[in-house]
C-alpha cells in the first residue's frame, strides 16, 4: 500500500521537552555513532518518561529501519506523542538522523514511504488509524 500521508498539522513529539536538552542528548548520541549503552538509553526514557516498550524497542533496534545501514537514533514515533501517539510498537520506528530529517523534516511520510515502501503499511495504519490499540 502506498501511503499518500504527509506531515501537516504535525504537533512537535517532544512537547513538554526542553528542546535544547533533548537536542543535545540527540547530538551526543549522533557523536558517538549511535552507541549508546542499555544504561544511558535507560537513563533518557526516564528523563523524558518513555515506557519499558519504547525502551525495549531502541535496545532491539539499533538499525535504522528505513535505510538498514545507519545506527539509528531514539524510536520516532509515527504519530506524535504530542499528537495523542503513544510507545506502543506499531507506532514507532527506529530512524536514523538521515531517514527522520527526510520523513519529519525534509519529504514528508508520503514521499518517505514511496522511498522504504516496506514501512509504508506500518506508517499508513498509524497515521490513519487502522489498527488502534484500546
Amino acid at each position: 500500500m502506498l501511503c499518500n500521508c504527509n506531515t501537516e498539522g504535525q504537533v512537535s513529539e517532544y512537547v513538554g521537552i526542553p528542546t535544547e536538552r533533548h537536542r543535545a542528548d540527540e547530538t551526543a548520541e549522533r557523536r558517538n555513532g549511535g552507541s549508546m549503552t542499555p544504561e544511558d538509553k535507560r537513563d533518557l526514557c526516564a528523563r523524558y518518561e518513555y515506557s519499558d516498550v519504547y525502551l525495549a524497542y531502541w535496545i532491539e533496534h539499533s538499525v535504522c529501519e528505513a535505510c538498514g545501514k545507519q545506527a539509528s537514533a531514539m524510536p520516532h514515533h509515527i504519530v506524535s506523542r504530542g499528537a495523542g501517539g503513544r510507545d506502543d510498537v506499531a507506532n514507532l520506528l527506529a530512524l536514523c538522523f538521515v531517514c527522520h530529517g527526510q520523513a519529519y523534516h525534509t519529504h514528508g511520510w508520503g514521499r518517505f514511504c514511496l522511498q522504504f515502501p516496506h514501512l509504508a503499511d506500518k506508517i499508513h495504519s498509524r497515521r490513519h488509524g487502522e489498527g488502534e490499540e484500546p
